[in-house]
């Protein structure tokens, strides 16, 4: 060798080498060799696993918002670990370390449970000298529940407190499921019922009267039964079909929605000419038809208090006025004026915004003089109606899935010639389930 530095190859990890350097003169002498020490090499440790993989929450209750156990490979040589983690995609000061660890695996506490995280291990040796870090493992958000659709945003003054991350989990598929908690937290939930279907407008000039919203129920700091929750979404009322059929000439009633024990039932079907509406069992009551008799013109009142609005209580539902009055919604009852319009949602701000559910279904216009208009703007689908020429409408709109809507009521003339078109009241929208959670 002629200079003064040299690398060494191909020795083996976790062995103790002596090095020694001897200088050789032109002649050929060498002098007395010099010891360099004594050294053992370790090499680069692999990526950390995760149990349960993915990093999802471990079990046991330690107070914490996310905890994670995390283990790795031992690697010949080394007399500690250095555990380092961070949230995934932040910059290189983010990383806390966990250090002077060991074994080969610890558990991480106090992470926020509604992001992901990387992390990655280094080897310490005899000198306390660290090795480069391993490649880092990204795993999934430490999530304390699993089931529906998972979001999450973070609360201010008007929805809960500032900088607390809420995690919201939304149930719309129509049926059972649950909601599986991997710790016990309190719980806020929201139940819509299934919305219930718009009645026919048989094939004359009568129209028929929108579905009345779901129930609805809103509960703040609910105590879990247990770790796997029940959860069912009611489905919506069938619309209003054939005139020769009793059963099938009212729109049906929707379906029951519940969470953990409660429930909020379906909103009652809307009338036709050959029935009045229905309140259910407990949602809101269906709207009246363009009838002419007085009960087939009266709507449903709720019969749950506090559960939604009775159905189709205005004025100007009667035979003369050509219109049919609209399903009850949450927050407000059916109107059977000239817009016929459907009853008003309730307002809720569980998922972190400002959003309507459960309201009623518009009622449906007898003739080319006037149309019903939609239910409110978490509810309902439009009334049918015709105008001249015209009578592509003539079916009620379905409601809004996931909404807990009733659907609007069919409508069956056409003006100008006389001409009838019957026209199938709209299904009642499905209901919903909302459960959320504050994470520390």
């Amino acid at each position: 060798l002629t200079s003064t530095s040299q690398a060494v190859t191909g020795l083996t990890a976790g062995t103790e080498y002596e090095v020694e350097v001897v200088a050789v003169s032109d002649g050929g002498v060498e002098s007395t060799p010099v010891s360099g020490g004594r050294w053992t090499l370790f090499g680069q440790p692999s990526a950390p696993s995760a149990t349960p993989a993915g990093y999802a929450l471990s079990s046991g209750d330690d107070g914490t918002n996310g905890a994670v156990d995390v283990s790795w490979t031992a690697v010949a040589g080394a007399t500690s670990y250095t555990v380092s983690h961070r949230e995934t995609g932040q910059g290189d000061d983010a990383w806390v370390e966990v250090t002077e660890l060991s074994g080969t695996s610890t558990r991480l506490e106090g992470l926020d449970g509604a992001v992901s995280h990387e992390v990655r291990v280094a080897v310490v040796n005899g000198d306390d000298v660290a090795s480069a870090p391993s490649t880092a493992t990204t795993g999934a958000a430490a999530a304390v529940a699993t089931g529906g659709t998972v979001t999450s945003f973070v609360g201010n003054g008007t929805i809960g407190v500032d900088g607390t991350r809420y995690v919201v989990h939304t149930f719309t598929t129509v049926g059972a499921s649950t909601l599986t908690l991997n710790r016990t937290r309190p719980l806020d939930y929201l139940l819509v019922g299934g919305g219930g279907g718009g009645g026919r407008g048989p094939s004359f000039v009568h129209g028929g009267g929108g579905g009345g919203a779901g129930g609805v129920k809103e509960i703040s700091a609910h105590t879990p039964s247990g770790s796997t929750l029940s959860v069912t979404v009611g489905a919506g009322g069938h619309g209003g079909a054939d005139p020769a059929v009793a059963a099938s000439r009212r729109g049906g009633d929707g379906g029951t929605s519940g969470f953990d024990g409660d429930s909020a039932i379906g909103g009652g079907g809307g009338a036709n000419y050959f029935e009045g509406g229905e309140a259910g069992t407990g949602g809101s009551g269906g709207g009246g038809a363009h009838s002419n008799t007085a009960a087939r013109r009266a709507g449903a009142a709720s019969s749950a208090a506090g559960q939604g609005s009775s159905g189709g209580t205005a004025t100007g539902r009667g035979y003369d006025s050509d219109f049919a009055a609209g399903g009850g919604g949450a927050d407000g009852a059916g109107a059977g004026s000239s817009t016929g319009a459907g009853g008003i949602g309730r307002v809720s701000t569980i998922t972190g915004s400002s959003v309507r559910y459960a309201g009623g279904g518009g009622g449906g216009a007898s003739r080319d003089t006037g149309r019903a208009s939609a239910g409110g703007a978490g509810g309902g689908g439009a009334g049918g109606f015709t105008t001249a020429g015209d009578q592509s409408n003539a079916t009620g709109a379905p409601g809004q899935d996931g909404a807990g809507g009733g659907g609007g009521g069919g409508s069956g003339f056409h003006y100008d010639d006389g001409a009838s078109a019957a026209g199938d009241g709209g299904a009642g929208g499905s209901g919903v389930v909302i459960v959320r959670y504050a994470l520390p």
